[in-house]
């Protein structure tokens, strides 16, 4: 009976608490009110109006006089509690969605995501999420957690189990349900998708060939919380497999090779990896030498702007398609896609081989080589063309001197020799090519070619990383450390 009479004066006490708070009359001002009430747990702004949330009541102020207060009920606790809750399941998707374009655009810890780049991996787009409470967010740097103007940060909301305390008499808001299985596939295949990306960066950067093991150091290198950081919903556990294999989970099976806005993946363990469709090989290719091409080099395209190289690439000139072929297939933020894009990569490299484009022909085999992994195609289509590659580079095309340098680094078509390599990725360095500067930063780190020297590698990525290569921007951070204690 007495526990009985004690809860009683309790809900009183708490029914009454609204009114027993200090009264805020209308016309004062904001200091006022904040030394009345305190700082506000929430703040919302609409035009010439500003809404400040206390656990009892509302306060709303036009040109920084109070105009109303109104105080809040059981009712309104309960809704607060809802609104906080979808708030919270809002901003988990716009930071998932942060670090999906993160990745695409190969964006740094620290670099600014537009809305659009996010935008693509939101069903509705950025926009289409609306705070219940009328909150704006903002996205936030790489590496930061998306805000709210209402509900705050979203690592702050997640520590939030029970309500703010005018909702301490409700039982403890509930978070969002677990992903579905279709949607934790997907979740899943995105992962896979990031992985497979970080270990081809790490093949290319540690000088690896297909069949080779790459550690979970060096891929973690180039994934913004490592390999750890990413987690299958439904606990199973990521292999990497050697170069040339697709990263596997335990649970999901092998990576699906699926655009970032398809449905989610069918419910099939096990599925075998989708590549891109096989390229077909231009029928009768004449030799570059007999066909008088050599003469034709991309220099003209060097410092074009990619959305003007794009564009004669799109009005049928072969060596457009070519270098846009080119940086499809190294990734590059010129591009809508921001990433290693292969389908593109390949039908612009098809286009120009069927122009008989030196470049265009050898792009292609290369993307047979590496991702068809096709070596008799490939060979096929690089030995036809090597001496035509080779009359370019020495003509002085940057793009040339980097395909010539790729096929001296893995063995394609030549012996290997990657102080050959390394020759023909300086000239193309020196010509201001950032996938040259970037390939020399990754000799000089490792001493493949050249002699091994930090601070040289240090200078290449920070030219490649001012021209908008992300992933060098954090190479040369951390060379440059590396460099300064050597």
């Amino acid at each position: 009976m007495k526990m009985k009479r004690i809860m009683l004066v309790v809900l009183v006490l708490m029914c009454l608490q609204p009114w027993m708070s200090p009264a805020v009359d209308v016309g004062a001002s904001m200091d006022e009110v904040t030394q009345a009430l305190g700082a506000p747990k929430g703040q919302m702004t609409m035009g010439e109006k500003t809404v400040w949330t206390y656990p009892s009541r509302t306060v709303e102020f036009e040109h920084g006089k109070v105009v109303e207060v109104r105080l809040k009920t059981p009712v309104d606790n309960e809704a607060s509690a809802s609104a906080r809750n979808q708030c919270i399941n809002n901003m988990r998707m716009i930071d998932q969605a942060k670090d999906e374009a993160a990745l695409e655009c190969r964006l740094a810890i620290g670099d600014n995501v537009s809305e659009q780049q996010v935008s693509k991996y939101l069903e509705n787009g950025f926009t289409g999420l609306a705070c219940p409470k009328g909150g704006r967010y903002t996205l936030k740097p790489v590496g930061q957690d998306p805000e709210c103007s209402v509900h705050g940060k979203l690592s702050q909301a997640r520590l939030i189990s029970n309500p703010v305390p005018e909702e301490r008499t409700q039982p403890p808001a509930q978070l969002p349900p677990p992903l579905d299985k279709a949607s934790a596939r997907n979740q899943c295949n995105k992962n896979m998708r990031m992985i497979d990306q970080a270990k081809v960066q790490a093949a290319m950067a540690y000088d690896h060939k297909n069949g080779d093991n790459v550690p979970e150091k060096q891929v973690s290198e180039f994934l913004k919380n490592g390999l750890k950081g990413l987690v299958c919903p439904e606990g199973g556990r990521y292999t990497l497999k050697p170069v040339g294999e697709d990263p596997e989970c335990s649970v999901h099976g092998k990576l699906v090779r699926v655009s970032p806005k398809s449905n989610p993946v069918p419910e099939v363990r096990n599925q075998p990896s989708v590549r891109p469709p096989a390229a077909t090989a231009p029928i009768a290719l004449p030799s570059a030498r007999k066909a008088g091409t050599t003469a034709q080099t991309t220099n003209t395209f060097a410092k074009m702007p990619l959305n003007l190289v794009k564009s004669k690439a799109k009005e049928g000139d072969a060596q457009a398609q070519a270098v846009l072929a080119f940086w499809y297939r190294r990734g590059f933020c010129g591009l809508e896609h921001e990433a290693p894009n292969y389908r593109e990569a390949e039908k612009w490299a098809t286009l120009s081989a069927g122009q008989t484009n030196i470049l265009g022909t050898c792009v292609l085999g290369l993307i047979i080589r590496t991702i068809h992994r096709d070596e008799e195609k490939s060979g096929t289509l690089l030995n036809e063309f090597a001496s035509g590659l080779k009359g370019l580079a020495e003509d002085g095309d940057p793009y040339a001197q980097c395909c010539l340098a790729e096929m001296y680094l893995y063995g394609y078509s030549c012996p290997r020799d990657v102080s050959v390599a390394a020759t023909w990725y300086r000239k193309a360095a020196e010509q201001g090519n950032m996938e040259g500067q970037y390939m020399l930063g990754c000799l000089y780190a490792e001493g493949k070619g050249v002699k091994k020297d930090y601070a040289e590698a240090a200078m290449w990525y920070k030219k490649a990383a001012e021209q908008g290569n992300s992933i060098a921007k954090q190479r040369y951070l951390f060379w440059e450390e590396r460099a300064r204690k050597q």
